[in-house]
């Protein structure tokens, strides 16, 4: 008879008492072989079956210790710590690049990638922001041909809201400019800003738009110079004149085929004269085709592409774009040329895109290579409602510079996309626990012998997961993709008990009952967090109910039973 006592301390590990003498000793203790024993503790229930109560490792390299009564004490731990045997070692990581960590859904990554939320256009026309920003006095502002002038911020005067411009021009074309505005060539946009100049002398101001080879005036007064010319109110060219109220300067200009960025200005244009007088401008806005998304621009044929401010996921903006109706599967779309990137190294490009007409609705995000084939593509269905709809892309960069395309996936005219959101991040996109697990158990049962940058090596075979990448262990549907990274030599027990269980999921391990016809001795089992108000998901409640508990208080955290203490006796 062996003896061995479970104490209701010292929760989850196991004494036990062998004598020295006994036969089969070295079945356990050998430590020719670095391989563990599966000790279960089995009572006989009612009827007379065994049933296994708890189950604990032991590795043949432990080292036992004798007591005064010629036995030999050891401690296992429970099967869980198994899982501290196995350790992480990531497969998709090349050797010329040391990033062996399984990252999924980092924020953020290097290279150029930008304004993914279309919220980085400044254009602060109505001042709002307090701030001059990002435009400036023409002092030395050759591009403009205007000399110097002083630019603030006025409270007294704003024509809307708390703040506008004010400028005090030196002389003749000088004022205030935004240079290196983004524009698409081939485009139209439309330039508009009121202007005051509170005096009441009657006096000549202008907007200026630079127009560049084969740009059109298609709404102003002149080009001139290669400055296309608004006057006050829509006058004719050279008869605009204040008259003491907010008055309005409007210009429509086409950009030729080769112009991808102008510079707006406005300006005192009194011919010739000293000082003039002071001005305010406020409500300036800049929109039309491709305007403040740069720097994504288009590829293939877009009737749509601009900012729009209903519907968004996140912040104020979204994009807005169409495809024209003569465009073929998978050709148009929006494109950002992101540069910077390390060869060998996984990134994951996400959008979400929402639209309102027709039924779901292909979006294509593709990795491409810069004038040249792809990488990889990823097919998304968009449902039509309000709700935007996550895409992405994951691959692997075998060049520095990538183009990331978001097409259209059938043939003809889109429904008009809002898309909105985007990340680039290193590694894989967030996923669930489920999904995350089921790649690290894969990777640790398979052999990688021969494969570059990882080791040879096949564990974890006893382990069956009984979820699924949608589902827990109970059958309901995981609580969120999560973002986490899973780092190289990290035992798979701390990654359950650590990296998940921070998240709230919990774990354990059960005796497979198909055993053996199934090759796999144990199951792994992960739950959602317990919902201990509704009872719904989470290894606690699981318990609950396989013991037909009801009322009364269940901790939440991992499932850990500590029996009384007992005596329990082996043949």
């Amino acid at each position: 008879r062996l003896e061995f006592t479970q104490p209701a301390s010292g929760v989850g590990r196991l004494n036990i008492a062998i004598p020295q003498d006994w036969g089969r000793l070295d079945e356990i203790l050998d430590p020719a072989n670095d391989v563990g024993s599966l000790l279960r503790v089995i009572q006989t229930d009612r009827s007379g079956d065994p049933q296994i109560v708890a189950e604990y490792v032991l590795r043949r390299t432990a080292t036992p210790r004798k007591d005064a009564g010629n036995l030999i004490q050891l401690t296992a731990p429970s099967i869980e710590d198994a899982l501290e045997w196995a350790v992480v070692y990531p497969y998709d990581w090349p050797p010329e690049i040391f990033t062996p960590n399984w990252i999924y859904g980092a924020e953020g990554a290097e290279g150029s990638f930008a304004n993914g939320g279309m919220e980085d256009f400044n254009l602060n026309g109505d001042a709002e922001t307090g701030e001059v920003t990002p435009w400036q006095s023409t002092t030395a502002a050759a591009d403009v041909k205007a000399p110097d002038s002083d630019l603030v911020i006025d409270t007294t005067d704003p024509r809307n809201g708390t703040y506008c411009f004010e400028v005090d021009p030196s002389t003749f074309h000088s004022g205030m400019v935004l240079r290196g505005l983004s524009v698409e060539p081939n485009s139209t946009v439309v330039f508009q800003g009121f202007l005051k100049e509170p005096s009441n002398s009657g006096q000549r101001f202008t907007m200026g738009i630079q127009m560049g080879v084969g740009s059109t005036l298609d709404v102003g007064a002149k080009i001139y110079n290669d400055i296309g010319l608004a006057e006050l109110d829509g006058a004719a060219y050279r008869a605009g004149a204040t008259d003491g109220t907010y008055q309005t300067l409007d210009a429509t200009v086409t950009f030729g085929p080769k112009v991808t960025e102008t510079n707006v200005f406005f300006q005192y244009d009194e011919h010739p004269s000293g000082n003039g007088a002071l001005f305010r401008v406020d409500d300036i806005t800049v929109t039309g085709f491709g305007i403040g998304l740069a720097p994504w621009e288009t590829v293939g044929d877009l009737d749509i592409f601009e900012l729009d401010t209903v519907p968004v996921d996140e912040g104020t903006q979204s994009m807005k774009f169409q495809v024209s109706a003569g465009s073929g599967a998978n050709e148009s779309g929006p494109r950002q040329r992101v540069t910077g990137l390390t060869i060998g190294k996984t990134y994951t490009w996400s959008q979400k895109f929402v639209h309102a007409a027709g039924g779901n609705e292909p979006i294509r995000m593709i990795a491409k290579r810069p004038a040249g084939a792809w990488v990889t593509s990823e097919v998304t269905q968009i449902p039509t409602g309000a709700t935007f709809t996550y895409a992405a892309v994951t691959f692997v960069a075998d060049t520095t510079e990538i183009w990331l395309d978001a097409r259209y996936g059938n043939a003809g005219a889109s429904p008009v996309f809002n898309m909105d959101t985007g990340q680039f991040a290193e590694g894989l996109q967030p996923s669930t626990v489920g999904e995350i697990m089921l790649a690290l158990l894969a990777d640790a049962q398979t052999d990688h012998s021969g494969e570059a940058g990882d080791l040879a090596r096949v564990t974890l075979l006893w382990l069956k997961a009984d979820f699924t990448a949608a589902v827990d262990s109970s059958g309901n549907a995981w609580r969120a993709d999560e973002s986490l990274t899973i780092v190289r030599g990290k035992t798979y027990g701390k990654v359950l008990s650590s990296d998940f269980a921070q998240l709230g999921y919990e774990s354990r391990i059960k005796p497979n009952p198909s055993y053996p016809s199934d090759s796999e001795s144990h199951i792994l089992q992960i739950f959602n967090p317990a919902d201990l108000t509704t009872r719904v998901g989470g290894a606690s409640n699981d318990l609950v109910a396989s013991v037909g508990f009801s009322g009364g208080n269940v901790t939440k955290g991992p499932v850990v039973k500590t029996p009384k203490s007992r005596t329990v006796a082996l043949a």
